[in-house]
């Protein structure tokens, strides 16, 4: 699976990214910039602003680490002698919560044992983030020529058919990052303030893995939101943290039934169903980078059939951009 995370994956990433940001290289090329010049320019401008967007985000999350994870452990002893009042064997919840917390240690220590090192995963991201910026400036430059070059060497009876599938999909992936994007910033901003007019510490943080987790459909969600209310729990008590619960409820319901319609409209149209079984095949190829790219690819799958196929319906049972992210 080291090819689908170093290759395939960033390719892939690219490609969609490029789509978003084609139009910047368009627009300085006819500014009589060189095309070359235009797409390094988009390419290490954009490479820039993240690389400094996450330095200052982890400057202000790295030491709060910590606290956050002692925070959770705390959350967890907490509820588990909360459902302990209910006349729920305590005794089996403990042993519950020390089979969680025995499995993550066994995994940070395979991950550290040489099986896979710390050294080879980070070796493996540079690689795979050096091989994303490469393609990214190749197809903000040469991109509508590299398409063209392979539409033209389809049978004449297929090519338009191959051009317009290639184009839908590479739409839809565009579309998805874009309107994720825009779901995840309004996710960490809504929840995050939330948590802070609760008087809630570690609110940056928080609002980070708020942020990552809405890449991940249905799952990211609601880990990252039962972490802030388990951080909400121990800190400022169960009335605290049962407000913590409804804010994050009640925003993932305006996110599912409002936010994503408008922002993805029927471009992502899948079942939850597809959603979840694409959730875990990706998981299990490529682990969570895997599991964020699954859906979107799925997807742009689905794009290509509507376009080879017409007669395929374009009203599935439900959206997958609203439904996915609802907690209930």
């Amino acid at each position: 699976m080291v090819l689908l995370r170093l290759v395939i994956l960033p390719v892939v990433l690219g490609a969609a990214v490029a789509a978003l940001l084609i139009r910047q290289v368009d627009w300085l090329s006819r500014g009589r910039v060189p095309r070359s010049a235009a797409a390094l320019f988009v390419t290490l401008g954009w490479t820039a602003v993240v690389l400094t967007g996450v330095g200052l985000v982890a400057a202000g999350v790295s030491d709060q680490i910590d606290e956050l994870s002692f925070s959770v452990q705390g959350g967890l002893t907490q509820l588990r002698d909360y459902l302990g009042d209910f006349g729920i064997d305590r005794q089996q919840l403990a042993s519950l919560q020390q089979s969680a917390t025995d499995a993550l240690t066994d995994n940070r220590e395979v991950l550290t044992s040489g099986v896979i090192s710390g050294a080879t995963l980070l070796a493996e991201f540079l690689a795979g983030a050096f091989l994303f910026v490469v393609v990214l400036f190749f197809f903000l430059r040469d991109g509508r020529a590299m398409w063209a070059w392979v539409v033209a060497r389809q049978p004449e009876a297929h090519a338009a058919a191959v051009d317009a599938s290639g184009r839908a999909a590479l739409v839809t992936l565009a579309a998805y990052l874009r309107g994720t994007a825009v779901i995840a910033l309004a996710d960490a901003t809504l929840i995050g303030l939330a948590l802070l007019l609760l008087g809630v510490p570690l609110v940056l943080p928080l609002a980070v893995l708020v942020f990552l987790g809405a890449f991940i459909p249905v799952v990211g969600s609601a880990v990252a939101g039962s972490v802030a209310v388990l951080v909400a729990l121990v800190t400022e008590g169960p009335v605290t943290a049962g407000l913590a619960l409804l804010a994050v409820v009640v925003v993932q319901q305006v996110e599912g039934d409002v936010l994503a319609p408008l922002v993805f409209g029927r471009a992502l149209s899948l079942h939850p169903l597809v959603v979840v079984v694409a959730l875990t095949g990706g998981a299990v190829l490529a682990g969570v980078l895997g599991a964020a790219v699954s859906v979107p690819l799925v997807a742009a799958v689905w794009a290509v059939i509507r376009v080879v196929r017409p007669s395929v319906s374009d009203a599935p049972p439900s959206t997958a951009a609203a439904t996915s992210r609802k907690i209930t």
